[in-house]
């Protein structure tokens, strides 16, 4: 088991939280490209630990990236007369400066009234002198370790590539007593600002601590451990939105594994546009618009994943779509959605489940008139939470947004939303998470 918060002795909490500087590992990827905050929620879900650790009289150091600066950078320099000028433009609208104005908020919210300060770096003589002033019981939020890394090394990404050197830079700017990593949908990355400070702190101590927070202990609880062969709860169905099935962002890794693990899998969103196909539905177009080449990649693994599933694999052969016109003055049936009743007739075949795990939307949800598979499978989740005592396990990128416009009520019943897109998919594929890998042993 990994080490938590609750598993500091008093003596380690004397030594290394009360009146020590305290890095936290967080994701406050709440930015998007146009600086906007998309949703204060995982800055909010962050908040237990970071009012336990103000509680025990901890400098609270806050380190996370924000989106892809460097890939932004780069299509910038196409056009600005400079590097400098494309990152000037980048920093306006990925800096953590507006998130520390919500961290501040939110923690007002909550009847706290630590002091955030933000810096314009996570490393180097600004960071120390800013963590030399902090007062037992506040907090410093650095600023994003993308941003920075994009103006270390412009011709790479020195956190996602896990620079030692940058990695060091941070602790030994910020000289922390210990290490607590709370951004589980960063846990499937061995960058320089999640496993990269482990290493680095090991080397200068390593007798610091390296534990969970409650956000990341939570996660471990209900995804990692709580969906595992050996402890999730039977009937186990998995059901699976989406995109694609292969290649970067597909989910053929997390259905093989699945297929191993789950009792019943229903398949939809886009993804469920090749398994139609292999399973000699007409569908339509392609969805996503794809060349013929590459939807037959996806044809050809969903065929190998029918056959082997043995009937396990349900799909949804209704649906809803829109007749765009092409070129050529014709048309064809694209789907953006499964029907209603026919997935809803689909799931009423299940046994009561004992769990039930949800990842990608049914359908486009961003459209009022493609929420109803969304709303339907929200559903079906609530039912079997209330009606049958099922742990229900909700994830995905887009999970959050497709609760709040299609069944809001769902987020107050479910027995626990992911934070982590990517990182739950890992999880689900049986696959390494590094950010995890790395905490202390109880």
């Amino acid at each position: 088991m990994k080490r938590t918060l609750g598993d500091l002795t008093a003596r380690e909490i004397e030594d290394r939280i009360t009146n020590q500087v305290v890095l936290v590992r967080t994701d406050y990827n709440v930015r998007g490209s146009d600086g906007a905050i998309v949703s204060a929620n995982r800055v909010r879900q962050s908040l237990p630990t970071i009012e336990w650790l103000i509680e025990h009289k901890a400098k609270v150091v806050v380190l996370s990236h924000c989106g892809r600066p460097f890939d932004l950078v780069k299509k910038l320099v196409e056009t600005l007369p400079s590097h400098a000028a494309a990152m000037e433009c980048v920093a306006s609208s990925q800096s953590m400066d507006a998130v520390a104005e919500l961290l501040q908020e939110l923690l007002a919210e909550h009847n706290a009234k630590p002091r955030v300060t933000f810096v314009d770096e996570c490393c180097g003589e600004s960071v120390t002198t800013a963590v030399s002033r902090m007062p037992p019981g506040s907090i410093l939020l650095l600023e994003n370790s993308r941003l920075v890394a994009s103006k270390v090394r412009p011709n790479a990404s020195c956190d996602e590539n896990c620079e030692a050197e940058f990695a060091s830079e941070i602790v030994t700017s910020v000289q922390p007593r210990a290490y607590v990593f709370d951004g589980f949908s960063v846990c499937h990355r061995a960058h320089a600002s999640v496993t990269g400070i482990a290493d680095a702190l090991r080397r200068m101590d390593d007798q610091t601590p390296v534990i969970a927070g409650k956000l990341l202990e939570q996660e471990i609880a209900a995804v990692v451990e709580g969906l595992s062969p050996e402890k999730v709860k039977r009937p186990y169905y998995a059901i699976l939105g989406g995109a694609k099935v292969s290649g970067k962002g597909g989910k053929l890794a997390v259905i093989e594994r699945l297929l191993d693990t789950a009792d019943r899998l229903i398949i939809g969103g886009a993804m469920l546009y090749p398994f139609l196909v292999a399973d000699h539905h007409d569908a339509g177009a392609d969805p996503l618009g794809r060349t013929p080449e590459k939807v037959k990649i996806d044809v050809r693994a969903a065929r190998d994943m029918l056959d082997k599933a043995n009937g396990r694999i349900l799909l949804p052969s209704q649906l809803c779509g829109l007749f765009p016109s092409t070129n050529d003055g014709t048309s064809q049936f694209r789907m953006r959605d499964v029907d209603a009743d026919n997935l809803r007739t689909l799931l009423q075949t299940l046994d009561p489940p004992g769990t039930v795990v949800w990842n990608g939307p049914m359908g486009v949800f961003e459209n009022a008139r493609f929420r109803a598979g969304t709303s339907t499978c929200l559903q079906y989740l609530v039912d079997a939470t209330k009606n049958h005592g099922a742990v229900t396990v909700a994830g995905g990128g887009d999970s959050e947004a497709a609760i709040e416009a299609c069944l809001p009520e769902a987020a107050q019943v479910l027995s626990h939303i992911s934070t982590g897109g990517g990182a739950m998919l890992a999880a689900l594929a049986g696959e390494a998470l590094p950010g995890i890998d790395m905490l202390d042993e109880v």
